[in-house]
Order: structure tokens, then sequence, then C-alpha cells
């Protein structure tokens, strides 16, 4: 199943991502309206995106030698230390710059998810690769219904400060991924077989 132990950790950062920017959808503007600079969000989505283009391109530059299993726990580890950066800073100019490293997880996060169906769930690619979209959306989905919910509860920061968490418990996830890949099972070609 392909939301059995490899799966869970290759799916459940992305649904953090996931989480995290589909939350920024309703936390930047709403915050950009308490302080009287609607105009402010715009430019801090723009940095998000910023950020992923970013952080793309570095990661497709360094040749790294540590395993996919690592890198997408350090990726998300990034989100949530980021996320808990952007909580003090909502409503400052800081928030420019935490915006920006919030979002430098965002495209290797992705590319790491795409090589770690490659590399573990090879045999279910199809369907493994349509649940790293879907989970983001999933993630995405929840985070703006949640957060547009909370906002009528509590302020951005606390939200944030969630958000933070709920990143950096998806990274511990990552590490459910075994150390080495499990190897496919192969079905056995019978020993009768005739070659040409």
């Amino acid at each position: 199943m392909i939301l059995a132990r490899e799966g869970q950790g290759v799916i459940t950062p992305l649904i953090a991502l996931g989480l995290v920017g589909g939350s920024l959808n309703v936390l930047l503007p709403a915050t950009a309206a308490q302080h009287g600079h609607i105009t402010s969000a715009g430019y801090l989505f723009a940095l998000f995106s910023v950020g992923g283009v970013i952080g793309g391109l570095t990661y497709g530059r360094i040749r790294w030698s540590k395993p996919l299993r690592l890198r997408y726990t350090a990726a998300g580890g990034v989100l949530a230390a980021a996320t808990c950066l952007l909580a003090p800073a909502l409503g400052t100019p800081a928030a420019l710059l935490a915006i920006l490293l919030v979002g430098l997880p965002l495209t290797p996060m992705f590319v790491i998810g795409c090589l770690l169906v490659d590399e573990r769930l090879s045999h279910r690619q199809t369907e493994a690769n349509a649940w790293l979209g879907s989970g983001y959306c999933i993630g995405s989905a929840t985070g703006a219904a949640a957060c547009g919910w909370l906002l009528t509860q509590t302020t951005p920061r606390p939200i944030t400060l969630g958000l933070a968490l709920v990143a950096a418990l998806a990274a511990v996830c990552a590490l459910r991924l075994t150390p080495e890949p499990i190897p496919e099972k192969t079905t056995a070609v019978p020993s009768t077989a005739v070659t040409e």
C-alpha cells in the first residue's frame, strides 16, 4: 500500500509543506490588513516564490553526499525553523526575510520527494507521484480552511508557531524511511523458459 511506512515518509513532509503554504494564503493578507498595509501581502507572496526559486537552483548545483532521506529531513527542518522565525516577524519589515526563508525548501522538497519515489516506490511510481501532488493540495486546502477559522479565535502569531510545530513533526516523519531502500519483489522467471 502506498501509505505504508515508506509512503508515509515520502508524502507527509509535502502535506506539511502544503499546510504552511495554504495557511500563508490566509495569514499574510490578514496580517497585512491588520497593520494597514494590504499591498505588502503581495510582496510577501512574491518573496515566498522567490525563496523557492533560490532554494531549487541552489539545491540543483550542490553535489550531495548525504542520502535523500536525510536531505528530506533537513529540508523539512528548514521549513519548520523558518516558519518559527516568521511568527514574531509578522507585521514587521523582518517578515520580508523570514518569508523568503520559508520559501527556500519549497522546490527542494518537491525535487527530493520525486527522487524518493524513484528510489523507493518505483514499483508504484504513477500512484506515488500522484500522491505527492495530492498530498500538497490536501495540506494546502486544510491549512487555508483551518487558518481562516483559527483567525476568528486567536491571532496570526500562535497559528504560525503551530504550523512550525507541525512542519517539525513532519520532518521527523521523514526519518520513518528505512536507511536503505527496500528491494523490490521480483517475479521469478521459470527455469523452463525457452530463449531464442
